[in-house]
């Protein structure tokens, strides 16, 4: 899969666009679901996906002394982070600034205690480069939430996220502010 990034600089012509390769056309590495936004200072694009990098992993009690195996692992990725955003099984990211460099990321992720998928946050103080640590947002159903998005409201400097999520055979669009905490 190639991924491009594109920029625009003359807003009288709209068609003027600059598109660049962000990684290799060669690369072996599944990439999906990708983000963009404008984080940090200066307000730098910072892309956000999905992909299925190997990582080496070691199944339990094997690994000392038994070799370590690289295995693709799906985790949500940015380009100014210094290592993953989320745990694995990871897709679907979206991210929004809110006040300085704060950025907030949210994504689904398989919950490994009910081998169902939920929505995680992470934050990043500083544009995107560090990632605190990601947060289960809610365990909703026993269904998958899924494509999450996330928004902030300056007015009482609120985060919030909203996913699809199946109720009863039907696809429902479930929300919830996390940020300040309910």
């Amino acid at each position: 899969m190639e991924c491009v990034q594109g920029g625009h600089s003359n807003f009288a012509d709209p068609s003027d666009w600059t598109v660049s390769n962000v990684t290799s056309t060669v690369d072996t590495v599944t990439s999906s679901g990708p983000a963009v936004g404008f984080f940090g200072n200066p307000n730098q694009p910072n892309y956000l996906w999905s992909d299925d990098l190997e990582e080496l992993t070691c199944s339990a009690g094997q690994c000392p002394p038994q070799p370590c195996f690289p295995q693709p692992v799906w985790k949500v990725r940015g380009s100014r982070a210094t290592a993953p955003i989320s745990g694995a099984d990871a897709f679907l990211p979206d991210a929004v600034m809110t006040t300085g460099q704060d950025v907030f990321a949210v994504y689904s992720r398989l919950n490994p205690g009910t081998a169902d998928y939920d929505i995680y946050w992470n934050k990043s103080e500083n544009g995107g480069v560090l990632w605190l640590g990601e947060t289960r947002l809610a365990e909703t159903t026993n269904a998958p939430s899924l494509y999450p998005s996330v928004t902030y409201r300056a007015q009482g400097s609120e985060v919030w996220a909203v996913w699809r999520e199946p109720v009863a055979g039907e696809w429902r669009i479930k929300g919830q502010r996390f940020v300040p905490a309910p």
